[in-house]
């Protein structure tokens, strides 16, 4: 088994899927280079292998491919894809995760602000105590939302 590690998480998949050095470190232009692959790749490979089976020496296949080759090509293909899924499922989890984390620490950092600006109304030793708090919540008030009007038939005919 293969692993690896990306600031605190560890992946780890089979040898056989391990990915190519260059994974990971193309730049835009090399990936746009890599041809679009259809969907269906791993049967497409198998029937080329069972193909070339029953031709037998009717055909000569490209010198680098064997019957062998094509069915591991097509099995390491449809398997990387299961991966990617998975992982692409495990992030929406840590995606949500993240959400509710923030969530609860809000509501709770929340309650405490409602509470420093209750209190301090009669101590205000509390307000210059609790100040990065309270500046925090009066910067998120004076946040404006901009609306940029979407253009009617009305206001197209004026």
């Amino acid at each position: 088994m293969a692993e690896f590690k990306h600031g605190s998480i560890t992946l780890v998949v089979e040898d056989a899927l391990t990915p190519s050095p260059e994974a990971g470190q193309m730049d835009p232009a090399a990936v746009k280079r890599i041809p679009k692959v259809p969907h269906g790749m791993g049967k497409t490979c198998e029937d080329a292998a069972d193909s070339i089976e029953k031709a037998g020496d009717k055909f000569a296949p490209p010198k680098d491919v064997t019957a062998a080759s094509l069915r591991e090509a097509g099995d390491k293909a449809e398997r990387i894809d299961q991966v990617v899924h998975d992982i692409e499922v495990m992030l929406v989890m840590f995606k949500q995760a993240s959400l509710i984390f923030k969530a609860t620490a809000y509501e709770q950092v929340r309650k405490v602000n409602d509470l420093v600006r209750a209190q301090g109304k009669h101590n205000e030793e509390l307000l210059t105590i609790f100040e990065p708090l309270t500046s925090f919540f009066s910067r998120l008030r004076r946040r404006k939302i901009v609306y940029i009007p979407v253009p009617t038939a009305e206001t197209k005919e004026a």
